[in-house]
C-alpha cells in the first residue's frame, strides 16, 4: 500500500514544481513586455 502512496505523491510534487516554474516564466514575460513596450 505504501508504494502506491509514493507513486501518487511524486506526480503531485512534479505538478507543483511545474506550476511554480510556469508562474515565474509568465511574470518574467510580462516584465519584459512592459519594460520593452
Amino acid at each position: 500500500g505504501e508504494g502506491f502512496l509514493h507513486l501518487v505523491q511524486i506526480p503531485k510534487l512534479i505538478i507543483m514544481i511545474t506550476i511554480n516554474i510556469f508562474k515565474k516564466t509568465i511574470r518574467f514575460d510580462v516584465t519584459i513586455k512592459k519594460g520593452g513596450g
